[in-house]
């Protein structure tokens, strides 16, 4: 039925002094001169991209992202993130799908369009074998690069399974192939349960700036207490929502500015234990779910006596430095006012997950957020504690296995495909490509892969400038209607590491989250939580998807109303069902 080609990285041999950097799997499988075609990448939720460019773009991404380990991934990062391991090559005859089934951690996935000094259109994976880093260092008042190579290599399997089909796939069909390959794969099953969820994010609490009697002192600051949450699901009940899935994130182990996770201690200025109990009952009782968020693979608060050493328990990078993460704002091109945040080894975040187990026992929680851990992966370049990406990952795997065969449902962001067996749904999934030059326009692929399998979210609507456009986008891609809130008022994230976050009181977003919702939820309707078959663009403003139990919906971003060729009108900035 296919392909499956592998290398076996522990073969590999070198001579001494030197190391192999990276290995390109099959570069030239399915080359073509011919400019009838495209490729389909992993840029956010897909993108293709024709297989002919004058100026010789190419498209090169890593999978799951930069490596946060590396020098590289500091700074501002503008692109999407590549999700899930895959390429796929599509001629005016047949169509070649590549899906990366080990290793993919170190994958980079290429397309390479004819064009310019390249005499064929090819696609390909590429494995790192041994990372590399660069620093600056200062000699005679000059600043100078200099190329650094880790001390260890991946000596791991890196295999890709190749799928050939005799004609000519469309993007809709390639990704329902390669929802097929992961169902087989055990990575997706079908959902039982239909129904869509409202998600909300709720903010419990954080540290403040403030002075006291003129000294500079950092006090807790109540976001929404468990009382206040109850107010917040009460109003959106009373209007008409139905079922709500409730990430509570800030809630416990030092709140949003998280201490090492060693168990699972909630804040008592939130209500404490009895409190979350209360609302947790509260909820249960109306068709809501509550989901607690435990940060287990980075540490924010550095505390004394904490068991946390930011020398022993965090990463480092290849030149022996302990590793930080900071966001650099794109305007002011600095460092923003958010602590560090310290990535743990592996062995740490497996201490964390085991410590987390017992207390939630007993807190009768069975439902866990893990808001960090779908959308970072970080190698480890510590001599006395060498990981590889890919190491990383098989950890990640099994601490979601875990906590997953304890009986957690799980909710993770972002979704990286080796997260997707574990959890219940997904938030902040890609909604976009990252508009690279190389590429000639978005797709809906993510979605259309884990449509009928997974429930999904995108951008949170009250953080981005365009709610009417989200509204369109969610009904255009089967997903879910998401909000981030919080009792208190605005101004209450001033002079914290948050307050780049948009406004998030409730009181402000009540209605239009209530009638976001209902607009969604009559639009899909007539799906009823089925796969997505295809999706189509009729024209730079108007898509149509089609779902598997024949359901068919036309959404229209542009101010004049659209007429289908069947007669439908589709309204301006409105959606029509056929």
């Amino acid at each position: 039925g296919g392909l499956h080609a592998a290398i076996d990285a522990s073969l590999i041999t070198v001579t001494k002094g030197y190391a192999v950097t990276r290995i390109s799997l099959l570069a030239g499988l399915g080359a073509t001169r011919g400019r009838e075609g495209f490729f389909i990448v992993p840029d956010g939720s897909g993108a293709v991209i024709p297989l002919y460019n004058t100026q010789g773009l190419l498209y090169s991404q890593p999978v799951y992202g930069v490596d946060g380990a590396l020098s590289s991934a500091s700074g501002y990062d503008h692109t999407s993130q590549a999700v899930l391991p895959f390429f796929a090559l599509t001629t005016d005859e047949a169509t070649i799908l590549g899906a990366v089934t080990e290793g993919e951690a170190m994958a980079t996935i290429c397309a390479q369009p004819a064009g310019g000094t390249n005499p064929a259109a090819r696609a390909f994976a590429q494995f790192t074998i041994t990372d590399t880093d660069r620093r600056e260092i200062d000699q005679s008042s000059q600043s100078v690069r200099e190329l650094m190579t880790a001390q260890g290599s991946e000596k791991g399997r890196l295999s890709v399974y190749y799928q050939f089909c005799e004609r000519a796939y469309s993007y809709s069909e390639t990704a329902r192939l390669y929802r097929r390959t992961l169902v087989d794969a055990g990575v997706l099953s079908p959902r039982e349960d239909t129904e869509r969820h409202l998600y909300l994010d709720l903010y419990g609490m954080v540290l403040r700036e403030t002075h006291f009697m003129g000294f500079p002192v950092t006090r807790q600051t109540v976001l929404t207490s468990f009382e206040q949450a109850q107010v917040i699901l009460g109003a959106l009940r009373d209007a008409g929502v139905g079922g709500m899935r409730v990430r509570y994130l800030g809630m416990a182990n030092g709140g949003l500015q998280n201490r090492l996770a060693d168990g699972y201690d909630i804040e008592s200025c939130l209500g404490g234990a009895k409190g979350f109990a209360a609302l947790q009952s509260y909820a249960a009782e109306r068709n809501m779910t509550v989901y607690p968020d435990a940060v287990i693979n980075y540490v924010l608060q550095d505390g004394l006596f904490d068991g946390f050493s930011s020398g022993r328990d965090v990463i480092r990078g290849i030149g022996g430095q302990s590793v930080a993460h900071t966001t650099v704002g794109l305007a002011e091109n600095k460092p923003s006012k958010e602590l560090p945040r310290f990535p743990l080894t592996v062995s740490k975040i497996r201490e964390s997950a085991a410590a987390l187990t017992g207390p939630l026992g007993k807190l009768n929680i069975d439902t866990l957020s893990l808001s960090t851990v779908g959308g970072s992966l970080e190698s480890n370049f510590n001599r006395r504690d060498y990981t590889t990406r890919a190491d990383a990952q098989r950890v990640m795997e099994d601490v979601l296995e875990q906590l997953s065969g304890q009986g957690l449902g799980l909710i993770v962001e972002t979704g990286h495909q080796y997260t997707l067996p574990y959890v219940d749904a997904i938030v902040g999934l890609p909604a976009g490509n990252s508009g690279l030059a190389v590429e000639s326009y978005g797709i809906p692929f993510v979605q259309i892969v884990l449509s009928g399998h997974m429930e999904y979210a995108m951008t949170a609507f009250n953080q981005s400038g365009n709610m009417e456009w989200e509204r369109l986008r969610a009904i255009e891609t089967g997903a879910s209607v998401y909000y981030r809130l919080m009792y208190a008022d605005n101004m209450e994230l001033k002079k914290t590491a948050y307050e780049g976050l948009n406004s998030m009181n409730y009181a402000v977003w009540l209605e239009q989250a209530v009638a976001s919702y209902r607009y969604v939820e009559e639009a899909l309707a007539p799906a009823e939580g089925t796969p997505i078959l295809s999706h189509e663009t009729l024209n730079s403003e108007v898509a149509v998807t089609t779902f598997e139990n024949g359901a068919r919906i036309y959404v229209n971003y542009g101010g004049a109303a659209f007429v289908t060729d069947e007669g439908l009108e589709v309204p301006a900035a409105g959606y029509a069902a056929a």
